[in-house]
């Protein structure tokens, strides 16, 4: 049997996003970028809402060509 891990962005109080909409507030400085990097690398299958779908759509045709080596 598969694990369900629901891992929502939020703060401790429960807010995703600020006053304006958005949730730049959550920006992770490079060793929390590498852990979660680490940490959500096995898994296989993403269960998105609307929202997030739409705002990650963008990288099923994003180009890699300018990515650093």
């Amino acid at each position: 049997m598969a694990k369900l891990i629901y891992a929502p962005i939020a703060s401790l109080d429960g807010y995703v996003a600020d006053e304006a909409g958005k949730f730049h507030w959550a920006m992770p400085d490079e060793e929390v970028f590498a852990f979660v990097n680490d940490l959500d690398r096995p898994i296989s299958t993403y269960l998105y809402g609307r929202r997030m779908y739409e705002t990650m759509v963008f990288w099923e045709t994003a180009s890699t060509d300018a990515e650093p080596g």
